[in-house]
């Protein structure tokens, strides 16, 4: 059953909402515009403007669904725009597939197989008619391609030598892809060697300890530490440490990287009003009030003039162009006249509203840091999130952890500019300075000219720009929170964040102080372990999660679970404890086999499970377009072994499902030959009578018209 934590604005009464759903999220209630972030996969829609639809179902990506997710839905419904935060529910894959010729119904046959086989029908008729589009059809698209092709080659030479002086950026920024490409390449190369799972470093306690000794007048100090290095990726966002002696495991510590926190530095650049600009003119005769000796020479930019007394007060600037004169334009000298105006600023509200940008970011890695004792007389867990600086350190645990280095990918979106009120913070337009312009208590005000302006006889017409600020807050894609990409901007009290949770790399060390004994007890008590099946996807970021159910006899203690080379703690107690420990896999049958210790003799457990397949290629498509190619499911296989397995199990549906596709192709090729070209000849025929139409009408008339000339001048000879 899907659920969501909803917060927004209006919460209460629910005019319009979101709600999650099997398929993504579901927008409820009259929206003019909304926009929907999950993750780094963000939608946006407009209303059109005839629909009186009041709902809109929002799609969002399998590979996010299968997990509980965090969705951000921004809807401006024509008078305010409100934000919604929602969890919604981990969703099964199969739950979501709504169609039938699509991948995640052909490559996940076990959900709906009945649908799958008739997707994988449709997208073998449509293969073999594109092959025979290619091949077989006298004039073969693939001729026509590679004349295309050709085409394009010769016109890129003709360009090259026509463009002489290109040449050398043209090779520049061809070894600028090239080495971009060679990046991007070495990334997949590694990130295809990286070994998936959630494994700790074993590590002998007894042979990495290190003594550090120092001398003082004669006083000997030692000290002795253990430093481990441990990396962190969005690959592999969890590191573990365990310390054995003589196989035993006495202390666990496991990290995980939550977020990295960028922490804006303010520079004020100005501060603003929601103003309209308007123009007020009026025009004088020669030598007629301010009119007079130099006439518009004597006018700058502040004057204050009694012909515009009624906007003099108002923040604008002054500005005279010459008339006409005479009787004509209503002047008694025949000399031009003036033509005074003022272009002025009135605001819309007394709200300020301040512009700024970021100087710089303070970074911090948010690690969450849990360490768990084993074996020993009370074993027990402490978690503690860590918020880290580049080069500084914190202890915990009779530990401390020092990030070393952390890297992020660059993003255009930390270079944007902000415009608030204090209560509502968007992004703005980079390098531009509002036309209306103030100090920071809104006083010594100042209006650039953004209005072109034509005198006419009496008055002065002028087209301004104006900027609507409170239209400017209502567009879902500039107030925050604000996601592109990785990133996340949101507002915190007064400044900006940027908010990382998957894409950054860090690397800590943590040293490990000689400070404690490891001392093994042994108790009487045992711990019972049960499990679901895995669920989840392979070859994609979530992994798969297993339930583990463990239920101590007396106390509360932890059970070490060792599969492989993954290695997890979990809690235990009288009443059993529930814990999700989550594993990587790049195939769909998934097959792990346990060892448990809990104080008594050891336990075996082997956890199964039937992975699904996420990926999807339109998503792919659009995270390469935005150029967010990083992503470690972008270059996902599906397993192609169990795909066959399972399609082998409905061998005789596929049969005849071959058959029927076959005898479609050949039932089709059949009337395309025999009716392709009498059909082809009909339309042409039509296409040529629709275009000589008029022309044949045109003959026709000029006949017809001579016709009946020639027989009128007949019938007048006759009668004369």
């Amino acid at each position: 059953m899907l659920f969501g934590n909803v917060t927004g604005s209006g919460a209460s009464q629910l005019p319009t909402h979101a709600v999650c759903t099997p398929t993504g999220l579901q927008i409820r209630g009259y929206y003019e515009s909304f926009e929907a972030c999950v993750k780094e996969y963000c939608t946006s829609r407009t209303r059109l403007r005839w629909s009186q639809i009041r709902t809109a179902d929002i799609w969002i990506p399998p590979h996010l669904k299968t997990a509980p997710h965090h969705a951000t839905v921004k809807i401006f419904d024509g008078h305010d725009l409100s934000t919604w935060e929602l969890d919604c529910a981990a969703v099964h894959l199969c739950d979501t597939i709504d169609c039938t010729f699509c991948w995640s119904n052909i490559l996940n046959p076990e959900c709906h197989m009945t649908y799958a086989i008739l997707g994988l029908g449709m997208t073998s008729f449509l293969s073999l008619f594109c092959i025979y589009a290619l091949c077989c059809v006298p004039v073969r698209l693939l001729d026509i391609a590679v004349l295309g092709w050709s085409i394009i080659k010769l016109v890129g030479r003709g360009i090259r030598v026509l463009v002489t002086r290109a040449v050398n950026r043209i090779r520049k920024g061809t070894f600028t892809r090239q080495r971009n490409r060679w990046s991007l390449s070495m990334a997949i190369i590694c990130l295809s060697m990286i070994t998936s799972g959630n494994a700790c470093q074993e590590i002998d306690f007894l042979s990495a300890l290190q003594t550090r000794c120092t001398d003082n007048n004669g006083n000997q100090k030692c000290e002795t530490f253990t430093d481990v290095v441990v990396n962190l990726n969005q690959v592999k966002q969890d590191g573990c440490i365990r310390i054995t002696k003589n196989g035993t495991h006495h202390w666990d510590i496991r990290l995980r990287l939550e977020e990295v926190v960028l922490s804006c530095t303010k520079e004020s650049i100005t501060t603003t009003q929601d103003v309209i600009t308007r123009v007020w003119s009026t025009k004088r005769c020669d030598s007629a009030g301010s009119c007079s000796s130099g006439k518009c020479a004597n006018i700058t930019r502040d004057a204050r003039i009694p012909e515009l007394h009624t906007v003099n007060n108002y923040t604008g600037f002054t500005g005279c162009s010459e008339s006409c004169g005479g009787l004509g334009c209503g002047c008694f000298y025949l000399s031009s006249g003036c033509l005074f105006y003022r272009v002025y600023a009135v605001p819309r509200n007394p709200e300020l509203y301040e512009v700024y940008r970021c100087m710089d970011y303070s970074t911090n890695a948010v690690v969450t840091m849990t360490s768990t004792r084993l074996q020993g007389w009370q074993n027990k867990d402490q978690t503690k999130d860590l918020i880290l600086a580049i080069g500084t350190s914190v202890a915990f645990s009779e530990a401390v952890v020092t990030l070393d280095t952390l890297w992020t990918p660059p993003s255009p979106i930390l270079n944007n500019w902000f415009i608030t009120n204090k209560n509502r913070t968007a992004t703005w337009v980079p390098n531009h300075v509002p036309a209306y312009t103030c100090s920071e208590n809104g006083q010594n005000c100042s209006l650039q000219d953004t209005c072109h302006c034509n005198p006419a006889e009496n008055a002065m017409i002028c087209s301004c720009k104006n900027e609507d600020l409170k239209d400017w807050f209502n567009q879902v894609d500039r107030r925050l929170p604000v996601h592109q990409g990785h990133w996340r901007l949101e507002q915190q009290n007064e400044s900006i964040v940027a908010q990382m949770k998957h894409g950054a790399t860090a690397s800590l060390t943590i040293r490990l102080r000689d400070q404690w004994k490891t001392v093994k007890y042994i108790t009487e008590d045992t711990c019972t372990v049960t499990h679901s099946p895995a669920i989840g996807c392979y070859s994609c970021e979530n992994g798969a999660t297993a339930e583990i159910f463990c239920k101590s006899e007396k106390t509360e203690t932890f059970a070490s679970i060792q599969c492989d080379r993954d290695a997890f703690a979990v809690k235990c107690n009288p009443d059993g404890h529930v814990s999700n420990i989550t594993f990587f896999s790049e195939y769909s049958r998934f097959r792990k086999s346990c060892t448990v210790e809990c104080g008594g003799p050891q336990q075996k457990i082997e956890i199964n499970g039937m992975l699904k397949y996420t990926a999807s290629i339109w998503t792919t498509i659009d995270r390469l377009v935005a150029g967010n190619t990083t992503l470690y499911n972008e270059w996902n296989l599906p397993d192609i072994g169990h795909i066959f397995e399972s399609y082998l199990t409905m061998m005789k549906t596929i049969i005849i499902m071959m058959i029927s596709v076959f005898a479609i192709f050949f039932f089709t090729y059949s009337i395309i030959v025999s009716t392709g070209v009498k059909t082809a000849k009909g339309i042409l025929k039509l296409i040529l009578m629709i275009i000589l139409f008029p022309v044949t009408a045109l003959v026709y008339l000029y006949f017809f018209g001579r016709r009946r000339l020639a027989r009128n001048r007949h019938k007048t000879d006759h009668i004369a």
